[in-house]
């Protein structure tokens, strides 16, 4: 990894440390670098995972990508799911409106792991409908949440077919 910025470094050697002492969850297929022509891009991230047994997300498996813009100590990441994943949180092109990593209230010691886990609860909890990325979901929450939970299960059926990221 010569000629990677130290701040990757540390996230990388975080995530496998967590892989050797089993605190990588079991649901988590891959958390690192995208993989392309054989070799990593250290400017985006591939975060893949299956949905946890009981939520509206159960069975699916999901990708999401973790774009880094630059210096993390003052920029924040953008993250992305891939597969066309609806949701009321996620903008029609995959962009997650994610508060957690807002560029407003961003701080450089959040790690990439701290993200993934944040964004895997996030999209299995009650939205907030006060701040909606995509108006439709919004709607469909507001007439009945059940049609709204009942169509992100559909859709998690949807998703057992996607293959987890795995370089």
């Amino acid at each position: 990894m010569q000629g990677v910025d130290k701040r990757i470094q540390t996230e990388i050697q975080r995530i496998e440390t967590y892989k050797k002492i089993n605190k990588f969850p079991q649901n988590w297929f891959y958390l690192g670098p995208l993989i392309e022509n054989g070799l990593p891009n250290y400017s985006t991230f591939l975060f893949s995972w299956k949905g946890k047994e009981g939520s509206c997300l159960q069975s699916g498996i999901y990708t999401a990508k973790i774009v880094l813009q630059g210096d993390l100590k003052t920029n924040a990441p953008k993250v992305y799911m891939e597969d066309k994943f609806t949701h009321m949180h996620v903008y029609g092109h995959g962009l997650v409106c994610f508060p957690f990593i807002d560029q407003y209230k961003w701080k450089p010691s959040i790690s990439i792991f701290e993200i993934a886990t944040e964004l895997e609860k996030m999209l299995d909890m009650l939205p907030d409908i006060t701040s909606p990325a995509n108006e439709k979901m919004k709607q469909l929450f507001e007439k009945n949440p059940q049609d709204y939970y009942d169509f992100l299960k559909e859709q998690a059926k949807r998703f057992e077919l996607n293959k987890p990221y795995q370089p």
